[in-house]
C-alpha cells in the first residue's frame, strides 16, 4: 500500500507512530513534512506540540519556544498551547537549576 505523499493526516499520523518508537529524527520530518505542505487546519496545534515534544527531548529549548511561539500566532485562543509552553519553560528552569547545581559541586 502506497501513501500519499500530500496526505496531510497520513503524514502527521506517520509523525505520531515514529514519536512513540523513539525515533525522532523521523518524527521531526513528518511535522517539517506536515507543516511545510499545509494551510491551516485542526491538526496544526498537535503538530506544533509534538514538534515542541521532539525539540523537548533533544534539550532544544531555544528551538522549542520559538516552534510554540509560531503556534501561538495562528491559534492564539488555544489553552492546550499556552500549557505547553509552560511545560517547556519550567523544563527548561529545571535543567538550569541542575546545572547550576553541578557547576557548583
Amino acid at each position: 500500500m502506497e501513501l500519499n505523499p500530500k496526505d496531510k493526516n497520513a503524514i502527521y499520523f506517520k509523525a505520531e507512530a515514529y514519536f512513540a518508537l523513539k525515533n525522532y529524527k523521523k518524527a521531526l520530518t513528518a511535522c517539517d513534512d506536515y507543516l511545510r505542505i499545509t494551510s491551516v487546519n485542526v491538526f496544526d496545534s498537535n503538530v506544533y506540540s509534538l514538534k515542541t515534544k521532539i525539540l523537548m527531548i533533544s534539550d532544544n529549548f531555544e528551538e522549542a519556544l520559538a516552534v510554540i511561539d509560531e503556534c501561538l500566532k495562528i491559534h492564539p485562543d488555544d489553552d492546550s498551547i499556552y500549557a505547553t509552553k509552560a511545560m517547556i519553560l519550567l523544563r527548561h528552569i529545571n535543567m538550569m537549576k541542575v546545572l547550576n547545581v553541578s557547576i557548583k559541586l
